[in-house]
């Protein structure tokens, strides 16, 4: 049986490798502080698509920072603890 020899041609691998841009902390904070509301609600109450804010609870996309200020306003949160998982979720004053 005849020997196949190598071509030299190198195999084709992937090097798309997915980079997470979003903490997922982050993630995880607008998720407690969203919950009860569907994304359609929070779409409704943010003036934003509810597909975008079904991909920003989810961590698949980072959220724009006006996104993260409408959160804060609307739900009172703190936008250091929103921000860095720091100091209350209550923002003072409310």
């Amino acid at each position: 049986m005849p020997r196949t020899t190598n071509t030299g041609s190198p195999k084709k691998t992937s090097t798309n490798k997915s980079i997470n841009l979003v903490d997922p902390e982050l993630s995880k904070r607008i998720r407690w502080l969203t919950f009860g509301y569907t994304n359609a609600e929070l779409g409704h109450i943010l003036d934003v698509n509810y597909e975008s804010v079904r991909r920003w609870r989810l961590g698949m996309i980072p959220p724009p920072a006006h996104f993260l200020a409408a959160l804060c306003d609307s739900f009172g949160a703190s936008a250091n603890w929103l921000l860095m998982g720091r100091g209350p979720w209550k923002s003072r004053g409310r």
